[in-house]
């Protein structure tokens, strides 16, 4: 009975190429179809497996929310210090909260100045997502306060462009936004915060 099918097969295979072959405007078409269809389902996969599938790269990341506010007026406001402070002291069914703001500052020092995106973010924040730098340390709650000595991590990207991965960055000064910061740590290569 196989033996039958495979030559059915075979021939039916036959006679789609013969097809094919005297029709060039619909074979066309075809590979065309084809070939959308499965880049598109190729992409939605990649979304939906970036988005859904795949866990968050952070320790727990079933306990972690994100707290934002929204006003139709000014889409790209992020939420105000005193808001954030209330949020974290007055919360009672949060264990922590911490805060992320998104910025770009002017880095100069090197042979060019270069807009980098940022993150300003309180001092918890790498003990919420359960990650550390892979190279130096994280703030300290110290550090987290008015006054306290500019300091800053780089990401692994930066370290690598602008340091050569050198582990004697550690200590060094930059300047950002025409302000000095230490840098105090590197962050590992597959780290990032999510981003609203």
């Amino acid at each position: 009975m196989s033996d039958l099918n495979t030559c059915v097969l075979v021939l039916n295979l036959r006679y789609a190429f013969r097809r094919l072959k005297n029709n060039p405007g619909f074979t066309i078409v075809a590979v065309l179809t084809l070939t959308l269809g499965i880049g598109a389902n190729a992409a939605m996969f990649s979304i939906i497996n970036a988005v859904l599938l795949r866990p968050l790269p952070y320790r727990d990341p079933q306990n972690l929310v994100t707290l934002s506010e929204r006003w139709p007026q000014f889409p790209k406001l992020s939420v105000s210090y005193l808001n954030y402070k209330d949020w974290r002291d007055q919360s009672h069914s949060l264990e922590a909260v911490g805060a992320v703001r998104n910025a770009a500052m002017t880095l100069t020092g090197g042979a060019q100045a270069e807009l980098v995106p940022c993150q300003n973010v309180t001092a918890n924040i790498f003990d919420l997502l359960g990650t550390k730098p892979g190279l130096g340390r994280a703030f300290t709650a110290d550090e987290d306060k008015a006054g306290a000595p500019n300091v800053v991590l780089i990401s692994h990207a930066l370290w690598q462009r602008r340091f050569s991965s050198s582990p004697s960055v550690l200590g060094q000064a930059i300047k950002l936004n025409n302000q000095r910061y230490s840098i105090i740590g590197v962050m590992p290569a597959e780290f990032e915060i999510l981003q609203q």
